[in-house]
C-alpha cells in the first residue's frame, strides 16, 4: 500500500493488512474494523500472559498477572487505538513466551525456525526495531546464566535466515517499488526516532521511571513492595523463574531510555513482564513467604486504598454538578 496513493511507507504496514482484513471481512471500513485488531491482540496477549503464568508457576500467579496487565492504563489505552504498537507489542510477547520455552526444552531447530518467524512479523510490525529487542533479550538472559553455549542450540543461521525470509518478503518489494528513495527514507526514520529528531519525542533518560509509575497505576503503587521482595530474593531469581522476566523487562527499558526519542507507549513490551514478576510476587504472598512480606506491602494498600476513595469523590462530585478540579 501506498501512503497517501504516493510513496511507498518507511515502516512495514502489518497493522494494516490486519485492519484491511477486517474491513473486508465487515464489507466496510469505520472506527470498528481500524480498533479491532488492536483490540484484537490486546485481549489476545492477555490470556497469554495467564497460560504462561499458569504453566511456568502456578494457577495463581497467571490470574494475578492478568488482572494486573488488564487492568494497567496502558495496555488498556493501547488496545482501543488504531495505531501499530498493539501489534507490535504482542507479537514480540510471543517471542519473548516462545524463547523462554524454548529454553527450557532444550532448543532444537524447529523451535528456532519458530522464532524466527516471530522475529520476522515483529520487523513486519515496526521495522527493524523488532529484531534488535529480540536479539538483545537473547544476549542478555544467556549472558546473566552464564550459557552463551547454547546459542548453537538455536540454529542462529536457520532463525535468521527464516527472520530475513519473513520481514524481507516486503522490504524486497518496497525497495523494488521506491528504489534508493526508501533505502534513505527507511535509514532517516530509524536514526531520528533514536535521536528523537523530527518527531518532537525527545526526552530525557529517565522519561520513563514516573512514565511506569503513572501507566501502571494503581498496581504501581506496590512497586517499592515488589523491588524489596526481589532484593531480598536475589539469590533465588534463577529458582523462582524471576531472572528471565526481569532481563526481559531491563532490556526494554533499558534500549529506549538510552534513545533520546521516547513515547510512553514504547515501553509496552515490558508491562507482560512487570504483570508476571507481580504475579510471582503475590503468590509468595499469599503464602506467607517471609521474602515477601514486608512492610512497604502494607503502605502501598494503604495508598491505594486512599486513591480509590479520592478518585471516587472527584467522580461522584463530578456527577454532582461539582468541578472540584476547577475548583482547586
Amino acid at each position: 500500500p501506498l501512503r497517501n496513493a504516493q510513496f511507498i511507507p518507511s515502516k512495514p504496514p502489518l497493522f494494516h493488512w490486519l485492519a484491511a482484513a477486517a474491513s473486508e471481512a465487515t464489507g466496510q471500513v469505520n472506527e470498528v474494523t481500524m480498533r479491532f485488531p488492536s483490540a484484537l491482540l490486546g485481549a489476545a496477549g492477555v490470556s497469554l500472559v495467564y497460560l504462561a503464568g499458569a504453566h511456568f508457576w502456578s494457577p495463581l500467579v497467571g490470574f494475578f498477572a492478568t488482572l494486573v496487565l488488564a487492568t494497567s492504563f496502558e495496555w488498556w489505552l493501547t488496545a482501543t487505538i488504531a495505531r501499530v504498537d498493539m501489534t507490535l507489542n504482542f507479537i514480540l510477547l510471543c517471542f519473548f513466551l516462545f524463547f523462554y520455552t524454548t529454553y527450557r526444552s532444550g532448543g532444537g531447530r524447529g523451535k528456532a525456525v519458530g522464532l524466527g518467524v516471530i522475529i520476522g512479523l515483529a520487523v513486519l510490525a515496526k521495522g527493524p526495531l523488532g529484531g534488535i529487542i529480540p536479539f538483545l533479550t537473547i544476549l542478555l538472559f544467556l549472558f546473566c546464566q552464564r550459557n552463551m553455549s547454547f546459542i548453537r542450540k538455536l540454529h542462529p543461521v536457520a532463525m535468521f535466515f527464516t527472520a530475513a525470509l519473513v520481514a524481507g518478503s516486503w522490504y524486497l518489494l518496497a525497495y523494488w517499488e521506491g528504489g534508493e528513495s526508501f533505502l534513505r527514507r527507511l535509514f532517516h526514520e530509524n536514526i531520528d526516532a533514536a535521536l528523537g529528531e523530527g518527531g518532537g519525542h525527545r526526552q530525557s533518560f529517565f522519561y520513563f521511571v514516573p512514565v511506569l509509575f503513572s501507566h501502571m497505576a494503581p498496581w504501581s503503587l506496590f512497586l517499592p513492595a515488589v523491588a524489596a521482595f526481589l532484593y531480598r530474593s536475589r539469590k533465588q531469581l534463577a529458582q523462582q523463574g524471576l531472572l528471565y522476566p526481569l532481563v526481559w523487562f531491563a532490556v526494554v527499558f533499558m534500549f529506549f531510555s538510552v534513545a533520546a526519542g521516547k513515547r510512553p507507549v514504547y515501553i509496552l513490551p515490558l508491562y507482560p513482564a512487570v504483570a508476571l514478576v507481580f504475579g510471582v510476587w503475590y503468590r509468595n504472598l499469599v503464602a506467607q513467604d517471609r521474602l515477601a512480606r514486608n512492610p512497604l506491602t502494607r503502605l502501598g494498600g494503604y495508598l491505594a486504598g486512599a486513591a480509590f476513595l479520592l478518585f471516587s469523590g472527584l467522580v461522584f462530585a463530578q456527577l454532582a454538578g461539582i468541578d472540584l478540579v476547577q475548583l482547586a
